[in-house]
Formats: structure tokens, C-alpha cells, sequence
């Protein structure tokens, strides 16, 4: 899985390299991106699709604080519940 999430994350980087993701980390647009990615893009059964997602954005944003991770965590939740996170992305949600 470790490697599965860095390539995930050098894909994004590249991706995503004249955005600055800081401006990003709470909408939950940026968030249903990349978890609808996991959820694309994991194939193993036992993948914990959320860990997943939050390993990501850890990656992608280093200086994600504790805090930032619980409300992170949060709006992931709220997507999870609604159903959203499902079906492929597409990488022009923050271009």
C-alpha cells in the first residue's frame, strides 16, 4: 500500500505543481478528488480508503497540522455520508 500512496503522490505533485495546495486543503472539492482517486485507483480489498486519503494529503501538504487533519478528517466524513465519493475524478478540479 506505501507504495501504491507514494505514486499516487508523485502523480498529484506533478499534476497539481502551479497550484499551491495550501489554498486547497479545506475545500472539499480538493478532498473528493483525491479521495474518488483512492477509490478509483485501490485495488486491494483491505485498503482502509480513508487512511488512504488522509496519507495523501499528508504527502502532498507537509505541514498539515494535527488540527488540520481533523477537520480534513471531517469533511470526509460529511462526503462519505453523502455518498459523493464515488465514480472516477477528474484532475481539472483545481485548474
Amino acid at each position: 500500500m506505501l507504495l501504491w500512496v507514494r505514486d499516487v503522490v508523485s502523480y498529484m505533485r506533478q499534476e497539481f505543481k502551479d497550484v499551491d495546495l495550501n489554498e486547497h486543503k479545506y475545500k472539499p472539492s480538493f478532498i473528493l478528488h483525491v479521495a474518488r482517486v483512492v477509490q478509483t485507483d485501490c485495488r486491494d480489498p483491505n485498503c482502509d480508503k480513508k487512511k488512504a486519503t488522509l496519507d495523501i494529503l499528508r504527502a502532498l501538504m507537509p505541514k498539515l497540522t494535527d488540527a488540520d487533519i481533523q477537520v480534513i478528517d471531517g469533511i470526509y466524513e460529511d462526503l462519505s455520508k453523502s455518498g459523493r465519493i464515488t465514480g472516477p475524478s477528474s484532475l481539472k478540479v483545481l485548474k
